[in-house]
């Protein structure tokens, strides 16, 4: 995952079926745009009976949202059957 603003890329995590999990250990901020330490990220593969997902938990914030408490699926996608 890479968290941007504008051209500026805050900070980027990777995920995989081996490491699927990643925790954001220190704040960034980029002018009023900021992260908090502590955001959690769960990767989920996709599967025959499920989607896969990215999951967060954390808290950023913006000028106009100065502190977002979020917990939810940042991506999903369905699982494609290898040919």
């Amino acid at each position: 995952m890479r968290f941007v603003t504008g051209a500026l890329t805050l900070t980027t995590l990777t995920l995989t079926q081996g490491a699927d999990s990643a925790v954001v250990t220190r704040s960034f901020a980029s002018g009023a745009v900021r992260i908090d330490p502590g955001m959690i990220l769960v990767f989920q593969p996709a599967t025959p009976t499920q989607e896969g997902q990215v999951y967060l938990r954390g808290t950023f914030g913006s000028s106009n949202l100065p502190r977002v408490e979020y917990a939810g699926a940042v991506a999903t996608w369905p699982y494609v059957r290898p040919p």
